[in-house]
């Protein structure tokens, strides 16, 4: 699944936003560098998983009666 990137426009929008004066050359190069990096998460994220089979299924556990456990009372 891809990550929306924000668009140059976009970037100058947030900026003004929180009242920052972002030219159109820098609002590009961010887009650009926000690419660069989202392509690294993308590329983690198609990795699989490679999780260990499950040999001891975890169960909800019971709590304990008082004669299995005298000190909790």
């Amino acid at each position: 699944m891809g990550i929306t990137r924000p668009s140059a426009q976009e970037i100058q929008r947030l900026g003004e936003h929180v009242f920052m004066d972002i030219e159109a050359a820098e609002a590009q190069e961010f887009a650009e560098l926000i690419d660069g990096n989202l392509r690294i998460y993308e590329a983690l994220d198609a990795l699989p998983d490679d999780l260990p089979p499950v040999k001891y299924p975890r169960t909800p556990g019971h709590r304990p009666s008082p004669e299995e456990n005298p000190s909790w009372a």
